[in-house]
């Protein structure tokens, strides 16, 4: 396939990846822990997801959370897809506009306002730098893809392109909720939070909370609240050499204990042998 890979999501890496393939259209929607960084090259695509159909159109650069169930229903020609997979906690240490956040937190897909014709070339050399699998390299390209969306910020974004402005409103108050909880959890995992303090964000009682989060998102807010803690404790043992213990209470876990019995339940394997298997 002209070099071009095909990734399979149950086997996504932990940290920062890079993707290049001919984009397939998805029957089922599917989730995963990443910001996903989109460039495609001599095609538009469409997303579905929570908030109505979206384009991500040809040589624009366009960003989501994969975290929020989504699908690619429509290629229009043929043509190629560069993705920066990013994690959620590196993309927040990067300052991000505040529009920007909010956006990318209510499952919007987010999108330059024009094409740069550099971005071909760099999203090439970033994914040739990722598979070379130099650290020093994968490190530059990680900071030049920090610098081209703060740039892009300073431009301006065009958020949530969506591809039918007459998508159905059912149950919108109820996503709005839905919504203001998932990036009060984005926002606050590392913190000692509760059912209730993420109710209470979205203003609304508890039994409510947890039952319209399930019928969004398949799982409870206590499952969502530990995949996030989890994907930045994996991320940190992968990318430095912290303690474990310092790794879990940076993570949000209130103790040791309780992080291994979430991890080996999660990944059948402690956190050391997590860092062992993973480590380049």
């Amino acid at each position: 396939m002209n070099g071009l890979e095909i990734l399979d999501i149950k086997q996504f890496p932990e940290g920062f990846f890079m993707q290049h393939h001919m984009p397939k259209v998805m029957l089922e929607n599917h989730s995963h822990n990443h910001v996903e960084i989109l460039l495609p090259v001599g095609c538009d695509l469409i997303y579905q997801t929570q908030m109505g159909p979206a384009i991500a159109k040809d040589r624009q650069v366009s960003v989501f959370w994969g975290q929020i169930p989504h699908r690619l229903s429509q290629i229009d020609r043929t043509g190629e897809l560069y993705i920066a997979n990013l994690p959620l906690p590196e993309l927040l240490s990067w300052s991000m506009p505040d529009n920007f956040l909010s956006a990318l937190f209510t499952g919007q897909v987010i999108s330059s306002t024009s094409i740069v014709e550099a971005d071909i070339l760099n999203f090439r050399r970033w994914h040739r730098d990722y598979h070379s699998m130099e650290a020093k390299l994968i490190q530059i390209a990680r900071l030049e893809l920090q610098l081209r969306l703060r740039r892009q910020s300073f431009d301006g974004w065009h958020m949530g392109d969506n591809a039918d402005t007459n998508a159905d409103k059912t149950g919108h108050k109820s996503s709005q909720h839905v919504h203001k909880m998932i990036r009060f959890l984005a926002e606050h995992y590392t913190s000692p939070i509760t059912v209730e303090d993420v109710a209470n964000a979205a203003a609304i009682s508890s039994g409510y909370a947890m039952g319209a989060f399930k019928k969004s998102l398949g799982q409870s807010i206590v499952s969502y609240l530990n995949q996030l803690r989890l994907h930045h404790a994996k991320v940190a043992l992968i990318d430095n050499n912290e303690k474990v213990i310092t790794i879990a209470l940076d993570s949000g876990f209130g103790s040791l204990s309780r992080f291994y019995e979430v991890f080996i339940a999660d990944t059948g394997k402690t956190p050391q042998q997590f860092r062992r298997d993973h480590k380049r």
